[in-house]
């Protein structure tokens, strides 16, 4: 059911796209750079904390480079601290490369496919399971999503992590280590944001 509602929404984006294809061009003075921050994080954190489910500290920030008329580069620093019966920490860079079919520049919808790399460690302060784990994902990615213009070059993105594939290592509180590969669930993909910036 998920999977049908994301190609709905990625369908529609490209048909919405369709008709502005001409209008929508590159022109060589404006903006190849951007710097925004995620919004989504914060969102989440009060959510969280509304609910009582401890205090989350998100930080995200996003720089993306027009490298070709319909290709962009994308590189975001994710970090996030939690705070609940101990703590965790994830830290988690992203490198991108979008391809934008129907315009050029930064703007309209955009394909992406990504590498990450998070790294995540917790302590649990509980009595039956006391003491420090990490664990360490790299993977793969795919995500779609759709640039908004706004004025005084203003840029809004919303991006969706779909298909995540990657290999996990997992060290637990005793030192025993696992692994093995897993394929991610969007709804848990770090590349899901609704970031605000400014094209320059």
């Amino acid at each position: 059911m998920k999977a049908r509602n994301v190609f709905l929404v990625v369908l529609f984006m490209i048909v919405l796209s369709s008709p502005f294809v001409a209008a929508e061009v590159q022109g060589p003075g404006e903006p190849r750079n951007a710097i925004s921050v995620d919004l989504l994080g914060p969102i989440v954190a009060c959510a969280f904390l509304i609910a009582g489910q401890g205090v989350v500290i998100p930080v995200g920030i996003e720089y993306q480079r027009v490298i070709s008329d319909h290709f962009t580069l994308f590189f975001m620093g994710g970090l996030i601290y939690r705070i609940f019966d101990g703590w965790a920490l994830d830290a988690y860079p992203i490198v991108e490369v979008d391809w934008h079919p129907f315009h050029k520049g930064l703007k309209g919808f955009h394909v992406g496919l990504l590498g990450s790399f998070l790294y995540e460690q917790v302590y649990s302060s509980a009595a039956e399971t006391q003491g420090t784990t990490y664990w360490y994902h790299p993977a793969m990615e795919l995500a779609v999503g759709w640039q908004f213009l706004l004025p005084a070059s203003i840029i809004l993105d919303l991006t969706l992590g779909l298909l995540s594939v990657g290999y996990d290592f997992n060290v637990d509180v005793n030192g025993v280590m696992t692994s093995g590969l897993m394929l991610g669930d969007p709804m848990e993909s770090n590349r899901t944001s609704l970031s605000l910036g400014f094209r320059f």
